[in-house]
């Protein structure tokens, strides 16, 4: 027999004899804050910063250098 095999056995063993303990005290949240209390309530309809009237539309101009053929998976274009 192999270290490996007695190792595993042994692992296999330990976790029959176990049992998870149920836990007792759950809290359910709509958001997790790392101090104190969520910012937004439950039911939030934007950030604070964002602006709701801010104009629609426009267009968007990316510069791109070297040529398409590549594995990079995050190039627009390419054959």
């Amino acid at each position: 027999m192999t270290l490996r095999t007695v190792l595993t056995g042994a692992f296999l063993a330990l976790l029959a004899v176990t049992q998870p303990q149920a836990a007792e005290h759950v809290t359910k949240t709509h958001a997790l804050s790392l101090t104190g209390e969520p910012k937004y309530p439950p039911a939030f309809t934007r950030l604070d910063y964002v602006n709701p009237d801010a104009p629609k539309g426009g267009e968007l101009r990316r510069a791109a250098r070297g040529g398409f053929d590549s594995l990079n998976p995050f190039i627009i274009k390419g054959n």
